[in-house]
């Protein structure tokens, strides 16, 4: 009975999903033709209402893993066991506990559940997990329809909700070292990009703070982040080099705003002579991952670990297949007056360092060395914002094409 009822919810929340996703494909007059516009032509209320259809999809379809009484992993039951030593004993990061090539901060976390009375266990870690997931699908959605708009953005975010939400391997279901560092990364990507469209010196501190929060959750995430950053800052400075002082202070901002959170921690490790034990447990022990990586060609070997990873990254590249032949074959008509319409330097520069951010997070998947399934989590932000990037083509050159030819 009860597994009746989780289905047809999870259904329920497919569909909706799906609705509103392609109610607004049809709408192909109300898609931005500027990149990086204002929010203006962005249908308001299917945007709402698909932000809580995600909420409620991750939480109907996460939620029977989260009553599992037992582990999912090893890695999980050792943050569980960190969070435990770090109430009990003693608060400060390698002093009573070595979290290894997971930073303090993924243990920390699993805490707060205990602020409103649960205990530290295999349900509540799961619970951080599901928060963790619901704040990275939708901050990660909030900043992708800023630059490449509602429709393009909902056609490519939802194979992704559909594989973190309805995932049962292990690998994807315990909480992991990944989820923390994918939330973050999702609200530094949105600060970053509201940075660029409102010009503000505030939002480019906090960016600067969650990157410098994700050096604390996982080393390996550490390049994504810090590309993530670098990327940013190129586009803004090819977008608006006139203003190259205003650019500096948005940089210098970045800066300070990862400052404020490394410099006190370090401060504390000084003090409380464990400076050493983290260099060499933390620094020292990534440096050793990082010797021996897998060569590009066990990324797939990786993929198709697990049945629900390869059908995810098999469905991406059907997609961005068949959006480029969209794309190619619409475009052909009339094709002067289509590119022009469509495609220009900001877009250009966009495809571009979406594919950078994606080389990137292949990087830091194979640098480890190790097939680890859950690895592949890191993946799903760049994978998604490319595929945002190249739907948001297709739908302009439909655009284009439709208005070129009546």
């Amino acid at each position: 009975m009860y597994l009746e009822i989780y289905f047809f919810l999870v259904a329920v929340s497919i569909f909706f999903l799906l609705l509103i996703t392609f109610s607004t494909v049809s709408k192909v007059s109300e898609y931005p033709r500027n990149f990086c516009c204002s929010n203006k032509d962005f249908a308001y209320s299917n945007k709402i209402y698909f932000i809580l259809s995600m909420l409620f999809f991750l939480l109907i379809s996460r939620f029977p893993t989260v009553l599992i009484p037992h582990t999912l992993s090893a890695d999980e039951s050792t943050m569980l066991a960190q969070a435990a030593r770090f109430l009990a004993v003693d608060f400060i990061p390698w002093r009573s506990v070595d979290t290894g090539t997971s930073g303090p901060l993924n243990s920390y976390v699993l805490l707060l559940p205990k602020i409103f009375g649960f205990p530290v266990d295999y349900v509540s870690g799961r619970i951080v997990a599901l928060f963790c997931l619901q704040i990275y699908a939708v901050f990660l959605f909030l900043g992708l329809i800023r630059i490449f708009g509602c429709s393009a953005t909902m056609l490519a975010i939802l194979p992704t909700l559909l594989f973190i939400g309805l995932a049962t391997e292990r690998d994807f279901t315990h909480y992991s070292s990944e989820l923390l560092p994918m939330a973050l990364l999702s609200i530094c990507f949105y600060a970053l990009i509201m940075t660029y469209l409102k010009d503000s010196l505030v939002l480019s501190f906090l960016s600067g703070i969650f990157v410098s929060l994700v050096l604390l959750a996982k080393l390996q995430a550490a390049p994504l982040a810090a590309i993530l950053v670098l990327l940013f800052m190129l586009f803004y400075f090819c977008n608006h080099y006139q203003k190259g002082w205003r650019v500096f202070r948005v940089f210098c901002m970045v800066i300070l705003g990862g400052i404020l959170i490394i410099a006190p921690i370090t401060i504390i490790l000084f003090l409380c002579s464990v400076f050493d034990d983290f260099f060499n447990s933390y620094i020292n022990m990534a440096i050793a991952y990082a010797n021996q990586p897998l060569p590009i060609s066990k990324l797939w070997n990786l993929i198709e670990m697990t049945s629900e990873s390869k059908i995810y990254f098999q469905v991406m590249i059907i997609l961005l297949l068949v959006s480029i032949i969209t794309a190619s074959l619409t475009g052909s008509a009339k094709q002067s007056l289509i590119l022009k319409k469509t495609l220009n330097k900001r877009f250009i520069t966009l495809i571009g360092l979406a594919i950078l951010f994606l080389v990137t997070a292949i990087y830091i998947v194979l640098v480890p060395g190790r097939l680890f399934p859950h690895y592949l989590m890191l993946l799903t932000m760049p994978v998604t914002i490319l595929m945002t990037a190249i739907f948001s083509l297709t739908l302009s050159i439909i655009y284009a094409y439709l208005t070129t030819t009546h």
